[in-house]
Protein backbone atom coordinates (compact mmCIF):
# COMPACT_ATOMS: atom_id res chain seq x y z
CA UNK A 1 0.00 0.00 0.00
CA UNK A 2 2.78 2.43 -0.84
CA UNK A 3 4.97 1.59 2.17
CA UNK A 4 8.53 0.83 1.14
CA UNK A 5 10.01 0.31 4.60
CA UNK A 6 9.28 0.52 8.28
CA UNK A 7 12.09 1.53 10.60
CA UNK A 8 11.80 0.92 14.34
CA UNK A 9 14.10 1.53 17.27
CA UNK A 10 14.42 -0.97 20.09
CA UNK A 11 17.04 -1.86 22.68
CA UNK A 12 18.79 -5.16 21.97
CA UNK A 13 21.36 -6.32 24.55
CA UNK A 14 23.06 -8.55 21.96
CA UNK A 15 24.16 -5.53 19.88
CA UNK A 16 27.39 -3.90 21.17
CA UNK A 17 27.05 -0.32 22.51
CA UNK A 18 27.51 2.28 19.79
CA UNK A 19 26.39 -0.14 17.07
CA UNK A 20 23.23 -0.34 14.98
CA UNK A 21 21.70 -3.67 13.98
CA UNK A 22 19.73 -4.09 10.77
CA UNK A 23 17.68 -6.96 9.46
CA UNK A 24 15.43 -7.38 6.43
CA UNK A 25 12.89 -9.49 8.33
CA UNK A 26 11.15 -9.15 11.69
CA UNK A 27 13.49 -8.65 14.63
CA UNK A 28 10.95 -8.82 17.42
CA UNK A 29 7.33 -9.85 17.62
CA UNK A 30 4.15 -8.46 19.08
CA UNK A 31 4.04 -8.54 22.85
CA UNK A 32 1.10 -8.71 25.23
CA UNK A 33 1.26 -8.69 29.00
CA UNK A 34 0.01 -11.77 30.79
CA UNK A 35 -1.46 -11.43 34.30
CA UNK A 36 -2.84 -14.40 36.22
CA UNK A 37 -4.29 -14.31 39.74
CA UNK A 38 -5.01 -17.53 41.63
CA UNK A 39 -7.16 -17.40 44.77
CA UNK A 40 -8.07 -20.07 47.29
CA UNK A 41 -8.68 -20.62 50.99
CA UNK A 42 -5.03 -20.55 52.10
CA UNK A 43 -3.89 -22.55 55.09
CA UNK A 44 -1.05 -23.86 57.20
CA UNK A 45 1.74 -26.00 55.78
CA UNK A 46 1.13 -28.55 58.55
CA UNK A 47 -2.28 -29.26 56.98
CA UNK A 48 -1.83 -29.04 53.20
CA UNK A 49 -4.58 -31.63 52.72
CA UNK A 50 -7.13 -29.10 54.04
CA UNK A 51 -6.46 -26.39 51.47
CA UNK A 52 -5.38 -25.72 47.90
CA UNK A 53 -1.66 -25.20 47.31
CA UNK A 54 -1.73 -22.18 45.02
CA UNK A 55 2.06 -21.99 44.78
CA UNK A 56 2.15 -25.52 43.40
CA UNK A 57 -0.65 -24.63 40.97
CA UNK A 58 1.26 -21.50 39.91
CA UNK A 59 4.41 -23.55 39.34
CA UNK A 60 2.47 -25.96 37.13
CA UNK A 61 1.02 -23.05 35.17
CA UNK A 62 4.49 -21.58 34.57
CA UNK A 63 5.66 -24.92 33.13
CA UNK A 64 2.49 -26.18 31.43
CA UNK A 65 1.00 -23.06 29.80
CA UNK A 66 3.93 -22.38 27.43
CA UNK A 67 4.02 -26.07 26.45
CA UNK A 68 0.25 -26.09 25.85
CA UNK A 69 0.40 -22.96 23.68
CA UNK A 70 3.13 -24.54 21.55
CA UNK A 71 0.79 -27.49 20.88
CA UNK A 72 -2.01 -25.17 19.75
CA UNK A 73 0.08 -22.99 17.45
CA UNK A 74 1.72 -23.79 14.10
CA UNK A 75 5.28 -24.90 15.00
CA UNK A 76 6.65 -23.02 11.97
CA UNK A 77 5.57 -19.74 13.54
CA UNK A 78 7.03 -18.27 16.73
CA UNK A 79 4.81 -18.09 19.81
CA UNK A 80 6.21 -17.92 23.31
CA UNK A 81 4.75 -17.31 26.77
CA UNK A 82 7.26 -16.49 29.49
CA UNK A 83 6.59 -15.65 33.12
CA UNK A 84 8.91 -13.16 34.79
CA UNK A 85 7.14 -12.71 38.12
CA UNK A 86 5.53 -14.95 40.73
CA UNK A 87 4.29 -13.38 43.95
CA UNK A 88 2.56 -15.14 46.80
CA UNK A 89 2.82 -15.67 50.51
CA UNK A 90 4.57 -13.81 53.28
CA UNK A 91 6.14 -16.55 55.37
CA UNK A 92 7.44 -20.11 55.02
CA UNK A 93 4.79 -21.97 57.02
CA UNK A 94 1.61 -20.54 55.47
CA UNK A 95 0.06 -21.61 52.18
CA UNK A 96 -1.05 -18.32 50.62
CA UNK A 97 -4.65 -17.49 49.73
CA UNK A 98 -3.52 -15.51 46.68
CA UNK A 99 -0.73 -15.93 44.12
CA UNK A 100 -0.08 -13.58 41.22
CA UNK A 101 1.92 -14.30 38.07
CA UNK A 102 3.07 -11.87 35.43
CA UNK A 103 4.69 -12.42 32.08
CA UNK A 104 4.47 -11.84 28.37
CA UNK A 105 3.10 -13.58 25.31
CA UNK A 106 5.04 -12.85 22.13
CA UNK A 107 4.36 -13.83 18.55
CA UNK A 108 5.46 -12.87 15.06
CA UNK A 109 2.19 -13.33 13.16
Amino acid sequence: DGVAAIIAFHVDPTIPPGSVGLRADAITGASDRLHVTLEGPGGHTSRPHQTVDLLQAAARLVVDLPAHLRRLHDPRSALVAVFGRISGGTTENVIPARVELGGTVRLFD
